[in-house]
């Protein structure tokens, strides 16, 4: 009888719904209590986004943000990506929560280091926040845009709108503020180490540990955790680099070094005793990711921790992998830090298979690059073949049917300013067809205004070799971004003086000298982005083809294209 009744219990349990089972107390329902657990217990936070959602508790828009963060915070970035955008289609959000979705896509691209996706976050958020006068979320926008300046070369206007980006954030009573200070301060702290400024570097962070020391008002555990263990990553790499090259920015008359001095330790021993101290507080910390962990490895490769630094590779590789990225510019910096890791334990064949591999995936990359544009292209060109045969039949109609002479002058002067136009627009597809068959397969414009075959041929003798290999790295690496790249540059870039090189360009460009040529590269890449991107406005476009005035690229775009930037944007507007 026993027996019986405690069957009949155990059905009675397996017959309860799993959602009944496993329910979550209403306590916890809630958006704040989601945010709570994002890191602690990533699960649960899901669970109850879930749950709101069957339930329908919170607008949609709320919880496709919420989720998005979990999934953000947990550097889930491609999982986090569909939520964000589901937020930003609904109708219901609101300008200032726009502004917010626009900050975290920014971030997201910025990870990820997907360069155009980024630079379209970027100018949409600007944009927005100038038109709202929201000065938080500006001051995010123009950070970012220092950070690409400083990346690309301009050092000095980067670390300018850095400046003027922090003291907007600094004045900003928006409740993630002292979260985006730490951000900011963590960059700078790269910003500086890069460029060898130590001292500079210490100071920002310095200032990256008063602000995590703060308590955050964002409700999420383990966040000020997490905030102090990328202090701790950043300075022992900011140490270990700075006694790798040792010590020279820093002072004899550093307390610290003095004492040290005392202790019997050169200055190169002093800072790598403070490396070794940050690192041991590092690993004390806990809430690390394999993004942020990312950060102690400049520290962990210096000190010949190889074991963690592999083990540390080793996860971020496999958090690419399940992102789908193994193929991106994230796999070919990993790589090149396990080559790295490789070298320095002496094994060279397999540090040597390593950038074979980065090679082949920089390789790879850029040819998808190259496709997609050329994709574009030719999606351009349909567009414009289609309407000028819609043109030309309108044309025959009218002629045929008005027998009237003022009609027929309109119609004679309809066709001149048509021809005009695809006369212009075929010049204009022309170069961009050039420009892409350049990114495959890095073959100069022939001289003469001949047209590419898109068959790729030998060079002839050392100087078109010689530019043959100039060009395949202006158009692949993109370097006429740089505002400041010059004929020197050029010149240094493949070794030869500047009589030599003058002749280089006559005999295998279309441009007249050095400047005309990257003036070209450069608005051939701002005809891509007006095509891409309808709603940049021309002045961004020119800032970010590294020109710094509207009137020099609309210059250059005229004599380039037969057009000036506006009126191709015009003309595109009308084929769609």
């Amino acid at each position: 009888m026993t027996l019986l009744i405690l069957t009949f219990l155990l059905s009675m349990i397996a017959a309860l719904p799993g959602e009944a089972k496993n329910a979550l107390p209403d306590s916890l329902l809630t958006i704040n209590k989601a945010y709570t657990y994002t890191l602690s217990d990533t699960d649960t936070s899901l669970a109850i986004l879930k749950t709101m959602r069957q339930r329908k508790m919170e607008p949609d828009w709320q919880l496709n943000l919420c989720e998005g963060d979990v999934y953000m915070n947990n550097r889930q970035l491609r999982r986090a990506i569909p939520y964000y955008e589901a937020a930003l289609g609904d109708p219901h959000l609101s300008d200032s929560l726009r502004m917010a979705v626009y900050k975290r896509m920014m971030d997201v691209y910025d990870l990820l280091q997907e360069h155009e996706r980024l630079m379209y976050y970027i100018y949409q958020l600007r944009d927005f926040a100038q038109q709202h006068h929201d000065n938080h979320f500006l001051a995010l926008a123009e950070f970012m845009i220092g950070r690409h300046l400083h990346l690309h070369g301009d050092r000095q206007r980067g670390y300018d709108k850095c400046a003027k980006a922090l003291e907007l954030m600094k004045a900003s009573t928006n409740t993630r503020r002292l979260n985006e200070l730490r951000a900011f301060y963590a960059e700078y702290v790269k910003m500086y180490m890069r460029d060898g400024r130590y001292d500079d570097a210490m100071r920002a962070s310095l200032l990256q540990e008063q602000a995590a020391r703060e308590r955050s008002l964002w409700p999420i555990q383990r966040l000020d955790d997490r905030a102090m263990r990328r202090v701790y990553a950043l300075r022992a790499t900011l140490l270990a680099v700075e006694a790798y090259h040792n010590g020279a920015s820093r002072t004899a008359t550093d307390p610290a070094l003095r004492s040290a001095s005392h202790e019997g330790l050169s200055i190169r021993e002093a800072k790598m005793a403070e490396a070794d101290a940050a690192y041991a507080l590092w690993r004390q910390t806990t809430g690390g990711n394999p993004i942020d962990d990312r950060e102690i490895l400049g520290y962990l490769i210096i000190s010949n921790h190889a074991d963690e630094a592999v083990t540390i590779i080793n996860r971020y590789k496999d958090f690419l992998c399940t992102q789908g990225d193994s193929i991106s510019f994230g796999m070919l910096s990993i790589l090149y830090d396990d080559a790295r890791v490789l070298l320095n334990q002496g094994l060279m064949e397999p540090a040597s298979e390593n950038l074979s591999t980065v090679r082949r995936i920089a390789d790879s990359l850029h040819v998808r690059s190259a496709r997609n544009q050329m994709s574009v292209t030719y999606q351009l060109l349909e567009e414009q073949k289609e309407d000028h045969r819609h043109h030309l039949t309108i044309s025959w109609l009218v002629a045929l049917l008005v027998l009237l002479v003022v009609m027929g002058i309109a119609v004679v002067y309809y066709n001149r300013i048509i021809s005009h136009r695809n006369k212009a627009f075929l010049r204009l597809l022309n170069g961009l067809d050039a420009y892409r068959t350049a990114n495959i397969i890095s073959q100069p414009q022939a001289h003469e205004g001949s047209a590419h075959t898109g068959s790729e041929r030998e060079p002839q003798n050392d100087d078109e070799r010689l530019f043959v290999e100039m060009d395949r790295q202006v158009t692949r690496d993109k370097l006429f971004l740089k505002p400041d790249l010059s004929r020197e540059d050029l010149m240094r870039l493949i070794g030869v003086d500047k009589n030599r090189f003058g002749r280089m360009i006559s005999n295998f460009s279309e441009a007249s000298n050095a400047s005309v040529y990257i003036n070209t590269k450069r608005v051939e890449y701002g005809a891509l982005l007006i095509k891409q991107h309808p709603d940049y406005t021309i002045a961004s476009i020119a800032e970010a083809c590294g020109l710094q005035n509207t009137v020099t690229f609309n210059r250059a775009f005229r004599r380039v294209f037969g057009v000036t930037p506006s009126e191709y944007r015009a003309n595109l507007e009308e084929t769609v």
